[in-house]
């Protein structure tokens, strides 16, 4: 509770009030939070965390609200296992594949997000109130019985205000030629369409031919992420004027409400999507892209379009300028907002909190309610009731070890894409591991990390004399790059330059975690001035694939900045490779190799790589004339699980010109198994038991090479006659 404009907080704060108030039949009410800033909320009696474990250990049947978004929490496993009622509030959580392959910190958090209320799922004892009727269908996606989830609309700071006319129309009609001004509210970060929204406000100034001006309102525009520094480069290049206003006051945000053409929102992922309802209430004509808990919200809103399309948003946004249109849709809107309200929201908030202590008024699941059973009275109670008695013999409702698609199963672009960035991480990072060398190493790069104020990723289009000095917080300036990695001792390097302009000396903290343990740690002291040198960590990783983060954080504030560039892992060891093939097989890189095989990401594509990768290096070893080298890395190779014919003919080949007769002779037997009748290799085999002294083998391979074509039935005869000759 420690952000006024934050819209969780907005809602704790009103179902606290409504709860508490004379309306509400509840005996206490009592309000927790583990950060709190008065200043946000001072009307509220907020108490610390270890007050909520010590009241609820007292009493257990207390019913707590718990609202929830991504990640952990310190209050996971207490709520779980020490508490007989919970709700959890559920602000709906961004799923990972928005982020996966660009941000893949954030993909992190979002799938420990998703886990973690998996594993609420599992406890019977846990209910949940959803933003929306599509948050609801999420979490009966991830195995929730409908009877437990009930929609509880989120509030809105808005929410009851009168003084909610509109400017704008007084304004254009003064001026006939004026600015289209297009408002968009939302944080930065990749699910909400900010890049959707430039591509809108340029089509709309192509297609109506007038200025149009994008106002952009919300924090983390100048944030170091991969996702802002793609939004600032396409802000460059945008054609239509955009303004960016950045976190702003709620006087000026209802200002630009009264004073905007059109609101937009071409948001990909809603739980519930407040800043719409706020402009609908402010009566600003909106046109939205009714995806996600819009589909169902704004149903009946007729700017509000199921499927992605420029030109239909466009175009909506000039059908604006004819006032009977603008007119109609203001009436729409206004009905569509009948259905958000105070009185909504506390009768939702009453029925989903009686549910907790009865069984009647639970709701009723979507597949009962269809009219196909709805109006087959007899056939819907039988139903009802079997379902009932399962419910209270497997309250859970759902199988562990059943996985199950959604029952909206479309394939989207966002799928396509994230399969190719597994891929792609799939390939680079085995490249970087497989590299024959004594200590294989990795180097994350600075978009592969999370970054605070203060820390800029380095690239060729910084320069560092022209970074501003920040007020840098005490906090953990970088972390990531949750990265999946083979078992094993490793060091851990920090590339970047940190440059302290305050006249202290600023402690610092480096470390590494693993499984949510912190595996190692060192704290060091900078003065002032800049740096480029850094403590290099050693820690052990075990178990299958674990995940890394490295972190930096800073002990006390500072002035200044960081440039970025990255992260360097090593496995360390001290294996030559030089040597025999028993020692090259347990050299560092065939350990990567090795341990790579047993990591998700890399189970399906490693073996034929690595063999590749051998293969390449065995043709090398063959045209400097190395034939036992090439021998030994084709039979590398070969025991990757590769049986490719033509490398195992090769490495017959190669034993064959090292001298090595009797273990070439076992990879032709073993090529011939593959392929018996092959030409060549019966021309190969005949070369070869001429070789060894075999006259007679050899004439029975030559007689199979004669029953071919062309140069091998040539070569064949010609050996043929040569023996005859003897």
């Amino acid at each position: 509770m420690s952000e006024k404009n934050d819209s969780v907080c907005n809602d704790v704060a009103y179902q606290y009030r409504v709860l508490s108030s004379q309306r509400s039949n509840v005996d206490e009410v009592r309000i927790f939070a583990g950060n709190y800033d008065a200043r946000a909320f001072p009307e509220l009696p907020v108490e610390n965390a270890a007050e909520f474990e010590r009241w609820l250990t007292d009493d257990p049947d207390v019913v707590v609200i718990f609202h929830y978004c991504d990640s952990r929490s310190q209050f996971d496993d207490f709520l779980r296992n020490r508490c007989k009622k919970v709700v959890v509030r559920w602000h709906n959580a961004t799923p990972p594949w928005f982020t996966f392959g660009s941000q893949n910190q954030n993909a992190n958090h979002a799938l420990l997000g998703y886990e973690n209320i998996i594993d609420f799922i599992k406890c019977v004892h846990v209910s949940f109130w959803t933003n929306s009727g599509f948050t609801r269908d999420q979490l009966v996606a991830m195995g929730t019985a409908p009877e437990r989830c009930h929609v509880v609309f989120p509030a809105s700071r808005y929410l009851d205000a009168t003084n909610t006319s509109n400017k704008k129309s007084v304004q254009d009609a003064k001026k006939k030629n004026s600015v289209i001004d297009l408002l968009f509210v939302s944080r930065v970060v990749a699910h909400k369409g900010h890049l959707n929204a430039i591509a809108v406000a340029d089509r709309t100034q192509e297609i109506t031919g007038r200025a149009v001006r994008l106002n952009i309102v919300g924090k983390g525009i100048d944030e170091p992420s991969a996702f802002s520094a793609k939004l600032r480069s396409a802000i460059n290049k945008a054609k239509s004027e955009i303004v960016i206003h950045g976190l702003v006051s709620d006087e000026k945000l209802i200002e630009l409400y009264q004073t905007s053409t059109v609101f937009i929102c071409l948001s990909e992922h809603e739980g519930f999507g407040l800043p719409v309802f706020e402009a609908m209430r402010y009566r600003l004509p909106v046109v939205a892209w009714a995806t996600t808990a819009f589909r169902e919200l704004l149903v009946n809103h007729p700017f509000a379009f199921p499927n992605f399309d420029l030109d239909l948003f466009a175009a909506s946004i000039g059908a604006l300028e004819n006032n009977i249109v603008k007119s109609r849709l203001l009436e729409l809107q206004n009905s569509v907002l009948q259905g958000y309200s105070s009185n909504t929201l506390i009768e939702q908030i009453s029925s989903a909190l009686s549910a907790q202590e009865s069984s009647w008024g639970q709701p009723i699941p979507d597949d009962l309610a269809r009219p196909a059973i709805r109006y087959l009275p007899v056939v819907a109670e039988a139903i009802d009731s079997a379902r009932s008695s399962l419910m209270a013999t497997f309250p859970r409702g759902f199988d562990d070890e059943l996985i199950f698609d959604s029952h909206v199963n479309v394939t989207s672009l966002y799928d396509l894409q994230i399969y190719k960035n597994y891929l792609d991480q799939d390939k680079q990072l085995l490249k970087a591991l497989t590299i024959p060398v004594r200590e294989p190493s990795i180097t994350f790069r600075p978009d592969e990390f999370s970054m605070r104020k203060g820390v800029y990723p380095a690239s060729d289009l910084i320069d560092r004399s022209t970074l501003k000095a920040d007020d840098v917080s005490a906090d953990h300036l970088v972390f990531g790059p949750y990265a999946q990695m083979p078992a094993g001792t490793y060091n851990a390097k920090l590339h970047a330059i940190t440059t302290i302009l305050s006249g202290e000396n600023v402690s610092f903290e480096l470390d590494v975690i693993s499984g949510g343990q912190q595996l190692t740690s060192q704290i060091f002291n900078l003065p002032s001035g800049s740096h480029e040198n850094y403590p290099t960590l050693s820690f052990n990783m075990t178990g299958e694939a674990p995940m890394v983060e490295i972190r930096l954080r800073a002990e006390s504030p500072f002035k200044g900045n960081i440039l970025f560039s990255g992260v360097t892992l090593t496995q360390i060891s001290t294996t030559q490779l030089s040597g025999s093939p028993e020692e090259l097989s347990s050299s560092p890189a065939s350990n990567w190799i090795g341990r790579l095989k047993g990591i998700t990401p890399f189970a399906k594509f490693s073996r034929e790589r690595e063999a590749k990768s051998l293969f390449r290096r065995g043709d090398a070893a063959r045209e400097r004339g190395e034939w036992g080298e090439a021998a030994r890395l084709y039979d590398m190779g070969l025991s990757s699980g590769s049986d490719r014919f033509e490398y195992i003919v090769q490495a017959a080949h190669m034993y064959k010109e090292s001298g090595d007769l009797e273990t070439s002779r076992q990879r032709y037997n073993r090529a011939l198994n593959l392929r018996p009748n092959d030409a060549d290799l019966c021309l190969q085999m005949g070369h070869f038991c001429k070789t060894a002294g075999d006259m007679k083998a050899a004439k029975v391979y030559y007689l199979k090479a004669l029953q071919s074509f062309g140069s091998v039935a040539a070569d064949a005869s010609n050996e043929l006659i040569a023996l005859s000759s003897h």
